[in-house]
């Protein structure tokens, strides 16, 4: 479980606050910091908020500052950031908290202080959500095969694993590296990324020997229980590894991806070890180690780490400093701010099309009308253009035939009539009809003529026909005889 932005929020007892782009909303919280027993500078403060936020410059003389709101409290007036200044900043009263306006101030001016908008940054390349992979296409298109490592350090594949008796207990930690299934792009040759996977946590306890923050888990030089070995840079997030100083590798570039991946899994080069506890918080960015100075940092007041907060690390000798330095961007990206900023598009929405004409529903309404449309687009098939996709559809809806729409069930026309097997509407027209025989009828309202057969009895005119027929026979026959 990690920590919303929410949750991280509760732990600062230092606040910042500023306005935002609609200054009528008055000034609001923009991030903070935990601090104690002076551990922070001055120098680290300006990195961090230049870090994480974009404040409107006011021009020339001005001095970017952090005015207290607290009057109550034992924090200086105003203070004045330099980013070359070692000296600690402010540490809160015990229990305290100190709300800071972020502002500019200039000593030559009557006002000397002024508020400025200061807006969060646009997302960091490198940020990566925790234990999430990264959505650039350019790395979509290269396909994954996933390993996992026994406790004994042998690699084995998915494949292998089916035969096994005993399987893996999913209660042990998702940070653990010899029971995490790892992730090896394509590019990547099978063999040589299952040796770097299988050694890494060996080669580690040999240029670490206990964990780099208690000093602790050696036993008779070998690792003990709870001792793990943990990548600075998250395997998963591989492609962020700081190969050009703070700059990660070109995602168009297959020799810097190939390097990046190898690197990651490098003891000398991003492997430390930790008790199990501060490897859950390491990776949750709860806390780090100062690239630097090499002390421990707790990043909020959360009692399980805060006894560690200011310990020296005992890191091996020549240790990168930019992957420190990674790790420490991060944990300042993911706790200083009140709010992160989510990518600006998606890049991992695939493009499904528009499905065959034959799912979409053309129209809702008159069966009758479904019908004359159905004829209308077995004609003009031959015209259409492909049978599927965008153009499919394009031409099922060019052949739906236009129609009135049907009236209300509780209201009817007038007059209605009958023509060939239509109906014709409008009482002109109607009327018109009418008047010449056998060419309209027309329909009644009246109950007993529009529902079932009519009870008015009615010669058949076919028989009245005959009958003329028989008579006019009969005459004749009798005009012969004569």
């Amino acid at each position: 479980m990690s920590f919303t932005s929410g949750q991280r929020a509760h732990g600062w007892n230092v606040k910042f606050y500023s306005y935002g782009k609609l200054r009528e909303d008055g000034l609001r919280c923009v991030g903070g910091v935990f601090q104690r027993d002076g551990l922070l500078t001055m120098a680290d403060i300006v990195y961090e908020l230049d870090l994480c936020f974009l404040a409107e410059e006011p021009g020339a003389g001005w001095q970017p500052a952090l005015l207290a709101r607290d009057t109550d409290t034992e924090a200086d007036g105003l203070v004045l950031l330099d980013q070359e200044s070692l000296e600690s900043f402010p540490t809160p009263p015990l229990g305290g908290t100190t709300r800071y306006d972020y502002v500019f101030h200039n000593p030559s001016k009557y006002k000397c202080i002024q508020c400025y908008v200061v807006e969060l940054r646009s997302l960091d390349p490198r940020y990566l959500e925790i234990g999430k992979r990264s959505l650039d296409q350019r790395l979509q298109g290269f396909h994954r095969r996933s390993v996992s490592v026994d406790r004994g350090g042998s690699a084995r594949s998915p494949s292998t694993r089916q035969g096994d008796s005993t399987s893996r207990d999913p209660s042990l930690s998702p940070t653990r590296t010899e029971t995490t299934d790892n992730v090896i792009p394509e590019f990547i040759a099978s063999a040589d990324a299952r040796s770097r996977i299988s050694q890494f946590r060996g080669a580690v306890f040999d240029q670490c020997q206990q964990c780099v923050i208690t000093g602790l888990g050696n036993f008779r030089n070998m690792p003990g229980p709870g001792l793990e070995a943990a990548h600075v840079v998250p395997q998963s997030q591989w492609n962020t590894y700081p190969i050009h100083g703070k700059a990660m590798a070109d995602h168009n570039s297959i020799d810097e991806l190939i390097h990046a991946w190898e690197i990651t899994w490098s003891a000398i080069d991003n492997g430390i070890m930790l008790e199990s506890h501060l490897h859950r918080m390491f990776v949750a960015r709860l806390l780090s180690i100062h690239p630097i100075t090499k002390t421990v940092r707790c990043f909020i007041n959360y009692d399980a780490a805060t006894p560690y907060h200011g310990v020296v690390a005992r890191l091996p000798e020549n240790f990168p400093r930019r992957v420190l330095q990674y790790h420490w961007d991060m944990c300042i990206l993911e706790n200083t701010p009140m709010t992160r900023q989510a990518p600006r598009r998606l890049t991992n929405v695939p493009d499904l099309g528009l499905p065959p004409a034959k799912f979409m529903k053309i129209n809702h309404g008159d069966p009758y009308k479904d019908n004359l449309t159905t004829r209308g687009s077995g004609a003009g098939a031959s015209t259409g253009a492909s049978g599927s996709g965008a153009g499919a559809f394009s031409g099922a809806s060019g052949q739906v035939m236009s129609r009135p729409p049907s009236p209300p069930l509780s209201e009817r026309d007038s007059v209605q009539c009958h023509w060939k097997g239509t109906m014709t509407r409008g009482p002109d027209v109607a009327q018109g009809l009418m008047t010449e025989v056998g060419l309209a009828q027309e329909v009644s309202d009246d109950e007993d003529s529009y529902r079932g057969r009519s009870r008015v009895k009615r010669r058949c005119i076919a028989a009245e026909d005959m009958e003329d027929d028989s008579h006019k026979q009969i005459e004749d026959d009798g005009r012969g005889e004569a």
